[in-house]
């Protein structure tokens, strides 16, 4: 595992789950926006960015239609 994914979420959403051999990365679907950043940094194509949730996408949109949100929705 490089925790590539873990560096570049805003949210915190990869989280490394396990011990030893038995460690595995898990996408925390409660607060994954569903951007696709991880998925798209990935250097060995591990994580694959499926569809958004409709939880993921009311949360994007009231993101997006939130005032005063540097660089989002304004």
């Amino acid at each position: 595992m490089c925790y590539t994914c873990m560096g570049i979420c805003e949210t915190g959403a990869p989280q490394v789950m396990g011990r030893g051999f038995d460690r595995y990365m898990w996408i925390d679907p409660a607060i994954c926006t569903g951007c696709g950043a991880c998925a798209a940094n990935c250097p060995s194509n591990a994580i694959c960015a499926g569809g958004s949730t409709d939880m993921q996408l009311e949360i994007m949109i009231q993101d997006m239609l939130s005032p005063g949100r540097a660089g989002r929705g304004e």
